[in-house]
């Protein structure tokens, strides 16, 4: 249960939680409680300690205590699955019906853990204050605001239980040497989720995509083993499949042309054995999770026809322009996570970004926060995780600074949506979000071959 802010006696309600969250001590016991099958110290709940404090500040640092706790909780949960899970598949049918059983109920205590946060969250944040401890170091606020969002962003997985943090670095369109400068920034603002891929051309300083010239399964392992080479990491906690298109392979160049049609040279790679290829590098230790990029409902109803390992995330274009509900409701349901690129909107085609729409920027005054902090926290609370691009440690700190919208703002932000995609590569000659037809994307890929061909004779 979350302290409720707006009782009587709000800071006895929370020096029981913290006194609960303090039996568990740490970490480490309590991943050790959990591998020895004690599910009894995750259910239980202790006594309370009526006892308040009458000091703000001791009384934001005890609420904080508590939410890092139970992050420690949320991951003694997950832990105990994981290893239930590893039983049950090991197990004859009876005594696996019964270790499933108790799999699934610590699944309910999973998300009630989630939903406590949850609650608690928006009752702090919305006490006047707006959830500031007055003399409390304003420096830290960053650094808390993240430790308290990340756990909202966690899904259960149905075979790796692990977690993605609500806000990550994206590095889209970022150059190399300031991805460097980008990506120690975010560390040091505490980022745990960098976003970038090989066609990005930062690779060697991070990455977490599969590109279109190795979708091909006997190439899909050694488009990992280089990106590990050049991060000098042994596994990736997530790699993604970039998009749902195959190119012919090659290793010189990420958008093969067909040397007589001019055309990107697009071939056809079932996307059910790039996913298997995928798989397999689960199975080895190599990645933790695997996912896809820009994919449609269709088109992961048709690899879940065959996968074994469901797609943890599917990262696609959303912002208040593109909001994608229906995919995203989809997603939600079945316990794939959203991850929103451009979530501020791109000026890729000089195409009106939402973080400069008039709306934005005056709900943004009327709460004292930047616009990009408005859009952030709409894309969290709406249930996406965010990667939002920045190459100024000062806007990489300060989107780490969200908060809980007004229920006013946020549905002036939902009435924002148009349908405004910006990232439709149409050259490729293939309708990949179902959206245009056939047709008009072959004009689409004929037209930039013949632009392709007027530049390369010295033609306009």
């Amino acid at each position: 249960m979350a302290p409720m802010m707006d009782s009587t006696e709000p800071k006895a309600e929370l020096k029981k939680h913290y006194k609960s969250a303090q039996m568990q001590k740490t970490h480490a016991e309590l991943k050790e409680k959990a591998a020895s099958g004690d599910e009894a110290a995750l259910d239980d709940e202790t006594a309370s300690d009526d006892k308040a404090t009458s000091d703000k500040s001791e009384l934001y640092g005890i609420w904080i205590a508590w939410c890092q706790a139970q992050q420690k909780y949320g991951f003694a949960i997950l832990h105990r699955i994981k290893a239930l899970q590893a039983l049950s598949s090991n197990t004859n049918t009876s005594t696996s019906t019964t270790i499933d059983e108790r799999i699934s109920h610590l699944k309910i205590l999973y998300h009630k853990h989630l939903e406590a946060l949850q609650r608690s969250w928006a009752e702090w944040t919305a006490q006047p204050t707006g959830g500031r401890a007055g003399d409390h170091d304003e420096s830290e606020l960053p650094r808390i605001t993240y430790e308290i969002r990340q756990p909202l962003a966690w899904e259960e997985h149905q075979k790796t239980c692990h977690h993605i943090p609500a806000i990550g670095l994206g590095t889209w369109q970022s150059k190399p040497n300031e991805v460097k400068e980008a990506v120690c920034a975010a560390l040091k603002a505490e980022y745990r989720h960098i976003d970038a891929a090989a066609v990005y051309g930062n690779e060697k300083e991070i990455t977490s995509k599969l590109w279109n010239t190795r979708h091909e399964p006997e190439h899909v392992e050694e488009a990992l083993e280089q990106t590990l080479r050049d991060l000098q990491v042994d596994y990736l906690d997530l790699y993604l499949i970039h998009w749902p298109v195959a190119f012919r392979y090659s290793t010189t160049t990420t958008q093969p042309v067909d040397a007589e049609t001019g055309l990107v040279d697009v071939i056809d790679v079932p996307i059910k054995d790039t996913w298997a290829a995928m798989e397999k590098l689960v199975e080895k230790g190599k990645v933790r999770s695997i996912g896809v990029s820009n994919f449609t409902r269709k088109r992961i109803e048709e690899l879940m026809t065959t996968a074994r390992i469901p797609p943890a995330v599917n990262q696609i274009e959303a912002h208040p322009y593109l909001q994608q509900r229906e995919l995203l409701e989809w997603s939600k349901q079945q316990g794939i996570v959203i991850t929103a690129y451009s979530p501020l909107g791109n000026n890729i085609y000089s195409m009106p970004r939402a973080v400069d729409d008039p709306t934005v920027i005056q709900i943004a005054k009327e709460l004292g926060k930047t616009p990009a902090q408005v859009l952030i926290s709409w894309a969290i609370q709406r249930g996406t995780s965010v990667v939002p691009k920045s190459v100024t440690p000062e806007r990489i700190r300060s989107n780490l600074e969200v908060f809980v919208l007004p229920d006013d703002a946020f549905e002036r932000i939902q009435a924002l949506d148009r349908h405004q995609r910006m990232n439709f590569p149409a050259r490729l000659g293939v309708d990949i979000f179902g959206e245009v037809g056939e047709e008009s994307v072959r004009q689409s890929a004929l037209e930039w071959a013949r632009q392709q061909k007027m530049l390369a004779n010295g033609q306009k």
